[in-house]
């Protein structure tokens, strides 16, 4: 099967990024408009982080991931969970702005404080992936083309190695 992950991943990240700058814009200018444009991109970033993370896991499933890149696929994983599971918080918290102004919507500032720290693991998320990929070869077939060599890609993940705490990526579990 098509692997649809790297095709919807991009999708979450650019619709927050607009969400995230029309309500700085909302607030900054009491622009109804952008209110509506980043109510809209929250609520369809929601959806596209929802694709992402099935889809991640139904590649992860099909993947015959090396050791070493099982323990980080996981991680990236669990990071896409949390994402998603922060960016329905903030959707909720966004319909709750959106029902107490009468519709206008504009977002308090501890909302944009917390949609930009939300912004700012979702771009390490996208970093974490990318490294998966380009760095790992993790979900592609070995061309032997690869811009560094594997050992050179690995280290930009090697700073993340205690994080996933596994000694064994199978322990526990299998696939």
């Amino acid at each position: 099967m098509f692997p649809l992950h790297p095709v919807l991943v991009h999708f979450p990240i650019a619709l927050f990024a607009v969400a995230l700058a029309a309500d700085a814009v909302g607030r900054l200018r009491a622009n109804a408009l952008a209110n509506a444009l980043g109510f809209c991109c929250l609520l369809l970033a929601v959806v596209g982080a929802a694709g992402a993370v099935v889809t991640g896991s139904a590649d992860m499933l099909r993947a015959d991931l090396a050791m070493a890149t099982h323990a980080f696929v996981h991680l990236h994983r669990d990071i896409g969970l949390v994402l998603l599971a922060a960016l329905v918080c903030l959707a909720i918290w966004r319909c709750l702005e959106w029902r107490r102004g009468g519709g206008g919507g504009q977002v308090g500032w501890p909302y944009l404080l917390a949609a930009s720290v939300v912004f700012v693991l979702l771009t390490f998320q996208g970093w974490f992936g990318g490294q998966l990929v380009y760095g790992l070869g993790a979900g592609v077939a070995a061309a032997g083309q690869g811009v560094v060599s594997p050992e050179e890609g690995q280290l930009g993940l090697a700073p993340f190695a205690p994080l996933t705490g596994a000694v064994h990526p199978h322990q526990g579990h299998a696939h």
